[in-house]
């Protein structure tokens, strides 16, 4: 199971992901938080 679990996270793969994952989140929460600034501005 560790093993399995190196694997997919030494694969180029895991690596080109996880951060596509985080910025995913991260402009989502930043989209969000921008949107209801904008209508409590307006």
């Amino acid at each position: 199971m560790s093993d399995a679990n190196k694997q997919a996270g030494n694969s180029a793969l895991g690596r080109a992901l996880q951060p596509m994952i985080w910025f995913l989140l991260v402009a989502s929460t930043l989209a969000g938080a921008t949107s209801l600034a904008m209508e409590l501005v307006i």
